[in-house]
């Protein structure tokens, strides 16, 4: 009660989780995010940022960009990740542009599969920018 903190939730990455979209709740547009985010919700549009992770009752119908991605529930358009992790249960259909692949047994995979190429980018302070691609 006193001087006690209740820890906040973590992703995998071990950052705090600083967004959540609840259980009950469904929204469209998009939606740009810096560290981790967690949707047990349904969202439908585009989200850019970080760490994503969607639990088992989140479902995310559009397109996605993000560093990391870990999906317990559904997905359904297009995903771009370094890293992505289907889990026990998860369902994607769509295009999945990443790096990084695992797919646990029970996760369902429907769609194109394809390796990112490495990006060129351009670094000014806290602006990032894609100038091109190289060949890999």
């Amino acid at each position: 009660m006193f001087g006690r903190k209740t820890p906040s939730p973590r992703s995998a990455a071990g950052a705090p989780i600083s967004t959540i979209l609840g259980e009950k709740t469904s929204m469209q547009g998009e939606i740009k995010f810096s560290g981790s985010m967690r949707i047990d919700g349904a969202f439908d549009g585009t989200l850019h940022g970080e760490h994503l992770i969607i639990g088992s009752c989140g479902s995310v119908r559009g397109e996605i960009s993000c560093i990391s991605c870990i999906c317990h529930g559904q997905i359904h358009g297009q995903l771009a990740a370094d890293t992505t992790e289907l889990k026990n249960g998860s369902f994607f259909e769509g295009t999945l542009l990443t790096r990084g692949l695992s797919v646990e047994p029970g996760a369902t995979l429907n769609g194109d599969v394809r390796q990112q190429e490495e990006e060129i980018h351009l670094i000014d302070g806290d602006n990032i920018e894609k100038i091109g691609t190289s060949a890999t």
